[in-house]
């Protein structure tokens, strides 16, 4: 008489079991997808008071992401002040004047090698100087800003490069919070449904976009008061850096502060299949736009 209620429960357990079955193995090609489709640079970021997250030193990671439409597997690797380096050893070592180059992914090199990055071109066109790569990816307006004034106070370089795009439409990424959360510290297609979610609240957009411009005067007033040239290089325009704000920073401090818009090489043949970045040899584009402002203006030699 129990026979049929007992089958019942085991079918109904077994349904069970194929549906979480089932729902492992959705996830997990999930995060397989997410894996070959967008660059792991997670073992890179680090937490920092000032900017909310930078790039840890002597870290490493391996990006294939870009195997699919690219063709190969690309490597990061940081020194140690948390620079992108070639095998962890520092930019900073070394004679000659230093050109200190902060920004955002376009910066840092997300999807081509150390030596394909525009500051490492960059060095090659001007090799009697060290060019240090302080990019970090995810960086929005004002974040780039806050690094570019924690680098000339601790490295006193000879000419800063200020890189933005267009980040100031993203949440700032929150290194903290994923890795605080045990699932997200582990699964990133976690971490896409968290970011996501902090996205469509944008609870953080409007203020992290309106400390762009402040952040921007601020490392301005930093320049006139050190004697040390800036060059802002806008790849792309974020919504509250346009155009006509560049050129009024260029006015702003003539001889002091020199705009370098990039906009226009951000053409296909520039930039990689696997995503929105330069690849060599755009990177060698913007190098030659900012060796020609550097050395047309003498700005090492001040």
């Amino acid at each position: 008489m129990n026979r049929a209620p007992r089958w019942r429960a085991a079918a109904l357990r077994y349904r069970w079991a194929l549906r979480v079955l089932a729902l492992a193995i959705c996830w997990g090609v999930a995060e397989l997808a997410v894996w070959l489709a967008l660059p792991d640079i997670r073992s890179l970021a680090d937490v920092d008071a000032a900017t909310g997250h930078t790039t840890r030193p002597f870290a490493s990671a391996t990006d294939v992401s870009t195997l699919v439409r690219d063709g190969r597997i690309v490597h990061y690797r940081t020194g140690p002040h948390g620079e992108r380096s070639l095998d962890h050893e520092s930019a900073l070592d070394g004679d000659g004047a230093l050109i200190a180059c902060v920004g955002d992914s376009n910066t840092f090199g997300v999807g081509v090698e150390f030596n394909e990055t525009y500051p490492a071109l960059l060095g090659k066109k001007l090799p009697a100087v060290r060019v240090a790569n302080f990019g970090v990816p995810g960086f929005n307006g004002w974040q780039v800003a806050e690094r570019a004034a924690q680098i000339a106070a601790l490295f006193a370089p000879r000419v800063i490069v200020l890189q933005f795009s267009s980040n100031d439409d993203d949440l700032e990424i929150p290194v903290g919070e994923l890795r605080a959360r045990p699932f997200t510290s582990v699964s990133r297609v976690a971490q896409l449904i968290y970011l996501g979610y902090r996205y469509r609240t944008r609870a953080a957009v409007e203020p992290q976009s309106r400390l762009t411009g402040p952040a921007v005067r601020a490392v301005m007033e930093g320049a006139e008061l050190s004697g040390v040239p800036v060059v802002i290089l806008a790849v792309s325009f974020p919504p509250t850096f346009t155009a006509e704000r560049l050129a009024a920073a260029e006015a702003q401090a003539p001889g002091l502060v020199f705009a370098v818009n990039a906009e226009s090489l951000w053409t296909e043949g520039n930039v990689l299949r696997s995503s929105w970045h330069f690849n060599e040899r755009g990177n060698g584009a913007v190098a030659d736009l900012l060796a020609g402002v550097i050395t047309q203006n003498d700005l090492l030699r001040r």
